[in-house]
């Protein structure tokens, strides 16, 4: 069978006349074809699947370049037929235009072009195109637009654009996701360390356990001030498992991960009882996983998960860690001065030096302009700060406000927690926050529709 005939077969047998990658169904259309000749099935799909995307990112950053350059929309006839030579050339806001002709016609060349999915990125690429037009308020102030090729280190964006807007001569670099993305994990040493004013010298910055750090801190006496503290969490930790292991019963969903291995009891049985009282957080850090595995598969089961953890354990952890870090930052609670606040905003954003970040995503529904430290310069801010002091973990919820005209920005919310493979106490804390809602609205006004007096 010749890749032609191959090719017919599989739009034949597919659902919709022309096969799909997307589709399970076709897929498994393809896989049978592809065994019934004897073909390597997962590789040749595996392959296909890696080429479909390239085609999906490459196609649609291209064709939102050429959008909010100012590109006609076609139909799926005409774009089809189109000559892309005469169709970019015009195009005076757009830069790289023999990059985007090359790259462009190597997928006309390979059929892509024909595929009905291509016309849904196509049609994709001017809804985003669009909605980066109207937030961002070009033509206004627009230089110039290119798609990011791909020519060394990856870059941030996908395209980018220079602009001149209140007197800011930079570039936007935009990030297009043909579907989802999110903010990357902080570090709990940086972020805490930058937010609350730690000096360097009492704590180190990313790349060292923040948790950790506390542990080992000393008093003028030379004792450390926290360790009892978490090492008695610890121990309280191993002690409520095992008083309340042995009512782990039937085939509740949370408890098959414990009960469907009869080593879980086993270790928790034969768990030297001794240690109760003496061992020490770094001790149960290094005292393997299969240990640490039972004790963690323990705690998540019912009835140890319900009503037992709300009563007996999370009291404890309360006291051991969220008190304990309350404590330790309670040092350095001395006012925040802006440059504290800007620093921190920086980080949490990942704004750059000199350029600003857009990221549309999710159709366009999902917006987030991140401003250039330049522009966060520009102005003062004030924080509210709620410390959820009931959770389990130690968590903060926090609202930042523009100071001049009270103007709420974005909220965040600092959350510290346990999340190794091995459960409670068997890692260092690290930030787990989630909370990211951006006040759009008061966010462009700030940073982007005004200058600054």
């Amino acid at each position: 069978m010749t890749l032609d005939e191959l090719l017919l077969e599989w739009s034949y047998k597919s659902e919709k006349g022309y096969p799909s990658l997307d589709s399970p169904s076709d897929i498994l259309i393809l896989r049978q074809i592809l065994e019934q000749l004897d073909l390597p099935a997962n590789e040749i799909i595996s392959k296909l699947e890696e080429e479909s995307t390239t085609a999906v990112e490459e196609l649609h950053e291209i064709f939102v370049a050429l959008f909010v350059a100012g590109a006609d929309f076609l139909s799926h006839e005409e774009l089809r037929e189109v000559d892309f030579t005469e169709y970019i050339n015009p195009l005076s806001l757009l830069i790289d235009k023999n990059k985007h002709i090359e790259v462009i016609n190597s997928f006309k060349d390979g059929g892509e072009l024909d595929l009905p999915k291509t016309y849904d990125i196509y049609t994709d690429a001017k809804k985003l195109s669009d909605v980066i037009k109207t937030t961002l308020n070009y033509p206004s102030g627009l230089i110039n637009v290119s798609r990011i090729f791909p020519e060394g280190p990856k870059q941030k964006g996908d395209i980018y654009t220079t602009q001149d807007k209140c007197g800011y001569k930079d570039r936007v670099d935009i990030s297009l996701k043909y579907g989802k993305g999110q903010f990357n994990s902080l570090s709990a040493s940086e972020l805490m360390g930058t937010f609350y004013e730690i000096p360097e010298a009492d704590m180190k910055r990313k790349g060292t356990g923040f948790l950790s750090q506390i542990y080992n801190m000393e008093t003028e006496d030379g004792e450390k001030k926290y360790q009892n503290d978490i090492d008695g969490g610890v121990r309280d930790y191993l002690k409520f498992v095992i008083n309340h292991y042995k009512k782990i019963a039937g085939d509740n969903k949370k408890t098959l991960s414990y009960l469907n291995d009869p080593q879980n009891k086993n270790i928790i049985d034969n768990f030297d009882r001794n240690l109760l009282n003496t061992i020490k957080w770094e001790e149960w850090r290094k005292i393997g996983k299969s240990t640490q595995n039972a004790f963690k598969r323990a705690f998540a089961s019912q009835p140890l998960s319900g009503e037992l953890k709300k009563s007996e354990y999370i009291p404890s952890k309360q006291s051991a860690v969220n008190n304990t870090i309350k404590d330790f930052l309670d040092t350095y609670q001395t006012g925040r001065t802006q440059e504290t606040i800007i620093k921190t905003l920086r980080y949490i954003l990942g704004s750059d030096n000199e350029n600003s970040f857009f990221y549309i995503g999710q159709g366009g529904d999902k917006l987030t302009w991140i401003p250039s430290v330049e522009r966060l310069s520009q102005h003062e801010y004030e924080l509210e700060e709620k410390i959820q002091e009931e959770d389990a973990n130690y968590r903060v919820d926090i609202i930042v406000k523009e100071k001049k005209d009270n103007l709420p920005l974005f909220e965040f919310d600092i959350l510290l927690r346990f999340a190794a493979a091995g459960g409670q106490y068997t890692s260092d804390i690290t930030q787990k926050g989630s909370k990211f809602k951006l006040y759009e609205e008061n966010f462009n006004k700030v940073f982007y529709d005004t200058c600054s007096s």
